[in-house]
């Protein structure tokens, strides 16, 4: 649960915005969960699209898998030729195809958000060319905050805010943290 927390996590702190193209805003919230989308973490959908298909680190999944991987913290997305939008975890039984939840910008006038239906990201007659992918290269490690063996003074508030900076969304860690693998 801690993985699927950071993962969640990083997906909320990625800002969006009316006009951020689909792309950079799933770009973004991979680079800040330490993956990449080929090529290179800076495409657009119609560079990513045939780089997914044989990239390494991404692997092919189907709809169920997108949405076990993702509620177990590992990045996955769901893209189609013109559009990409990242599988957010979700609670609860997933049954159909179209309410899987996504995290996505639109600058077609969309539904923009980190809780938005697939239904409402694609068209049903778009369904068919959806594809999904998840990261299957090695997890970066959990930062600190995401422990769950926190000791707190009972009279002490826990300030998310002290552990990020809110002036530009990037976390910031105590100067003895290291978030290189052990």
């Amino acid at each position: 649960m801690i993985r699927r927390d950071f993962y969640l996590h990083t997906i909320h702190r990625t800002p969006y915005w009316w006009g951020r193209p689909c792309n950079q805003f799933a770009n973004e919230v991979m680079n800040r969960y330490g993956t990449r989308i080929p090529p290179n973490g800076n495409g657009t959908t119609a560079t990513m699209y045939p780089a997914l298909q044989t990239d390494r680190n991404w692997v092919a999944v189907t709809w169920n898998a997108a949405v076990n991987r993702a509620n177990q913290g590992i990045p996955t997305i769901a893209i189609a030729p013109g559009h990409i939008a990242v599988v957010s975890p979700s609670t609860g039984n997933i049954s159909e195809l179209r309410n899987v939840l996504l995290a996505q910008t639109s600058i077609a006038g969309g539904p923009m958000g980190y809780n938005v239906l697939l239904r409402e990201a694609w068209t049903a007659a778009d369904h068919h060319r959806i594809r999904f992918y998840s990261w299957a290269g090695a997890l970066p490690p959990v930062p600190q905050p995401f422990t769950v063996s926190i000791q707190v003074d009972e009279n002490a508030l826990i300030d998310e805010s002290a552990l990020f900076d809110q002036s530009d969304n990037e976390a910031s860690y105590p100067a003895d943290y290291s978030t290189d693998a052990e």
